[in-house]
């Protein structure tokens, strides 16, 4: 995953540790990480949210950049929907 995630990650648990004045250990991140329904905050990760973010915005416009793009283009796959997949 990119650093610039990771270091997202890092600045949001920081500053929710400063809104709430509590010292978020790695447990209790885990569990401000919980959707609220599961007893937590509903602090998303984006380091967790990033590849089905891509998939979802690749297959969002699949059919747009197929009518752009030359036909010699769009029978190329994407390496990256491959990674993100496999992740």
């Amino acid at each position: 995953m990119g650093v610039k995630l990771l270091q997202y990650d890092q600045d949001l648990k920081s500053a929710l540790s400063l809104l709430i004045n509590v010292d978020l250990g790695d447990s209790r991140w885990d569990q401000a990480s919980l959707p609220v329904w599961a007893g937590g905050l509903g602090i998303r990760s984006a380091v967790m949210l990033a590849p089905s973010a891509f998939l979802a915005s690749a297959a969002g416009t699949a059919a747009l950049v197929s009518q752009i793009l030359p036909d010699s283009f769009t029978v190329l796959p994407d390496p990256l929907v491959s990674l993100a997949l496999n992740q």
